[in-house]
């Protein structure tokens, strides 16, 4: 009796997987283009970028003794490792969750996502040379390159100056769909503009002494 069940359990069992779909070649627990929401991206793109101002922030003050750095010496106080935190955190998450936004965005016309997403990809770009110098850009997002090559200083600091062109004009372009979430500014558009203006002052102001004439021109702009 007992060998008729388990031979019933096993045909059941057969049955049952020969009538499942074998072929499945996407990882449900993946997240792709066709299944991504362009509002928890962009949520996840703000409280990381909080966490990268934070610790850039906390290094820099300690560095120029706005605040205490603490018992260690300062030759010895940072080692290569300490920033490999917001080192992570600005290219496999802010950057490569904004690279994978912006399409998504566009195809929506969510105008007011785009904007919030390329401020915060040059505030990014700058906190990175303000830190390293030169930094990888041109291929710090693929994938299948471990070693990518690093660009200039004046070239990340120019991307981000186009960041905040584009920034600027997505804040301010008619119609636009969606509502993001915005943690900043609870959607005050023009505060986000202020930012913006304010970035590209700052721009203009740590490049006057290689760029003269430019520096100029843009802070008269600005003011």
């Amino acid at each position: 009796m007992k060998r008729k069940i388990y031979s019933l359990l096993i045909a059941a069992s057969m049955l049952f997987a020969t009538s499942c779909d074998l072929d499945l070649q996407d990882d449900p627990n993946a997240v792709t283009a066709a299944t991504a929401d362009p509002n928890f991206l962009l949520n996840r793109i703000q409280l990381d970028y909080k966490d990268v101002f934070n610790t850039v922030g906390d290094d820099g003050m300690r560095l120029t003794r706005i605040i205490n750095q603490g018992s260690a010496q300062y030759e010895g106080a940072y080692t290569p490792s300490t920033t490999t935190g917001y080192w992570t955190g600005a290219y496999s998450s802010i950057l490569a969750d904004i690279a994978f936004l912006e399409p998504l965005a566009e195809e929506a016309n969510f105008q007011r996502h785009l904007g919030i997403a390329k401020t915060i990809k040059a505030m990014v770009y700058m906190h990175l040379v303000d830190s390293y110098g030169d930094v990888p850009l041109s291929e710090a997002l693929d994938p299948s390159n471990f070693n990518p090559k690093v660009d200039t200083g004046e070239s990340v600091y120019a991307a981000a100056l186009a960041a905040l062109n584009e920034a600027d004009a997505h804040f301010k372009a008619t119609p636009s769909a969606g509502a993001p979430n915005d943690y900043f500014y609870a959607r005050n558009y023009t505060k986000w503009t202020r930012l913006v203006n304010t970035m590209k002052l700052r721009y203009y102001l740590n490049t006057r002494l290689v760029k003269t004439s430019e520096s100029k021109a843009g802070i008269d702009a600005l003011v």
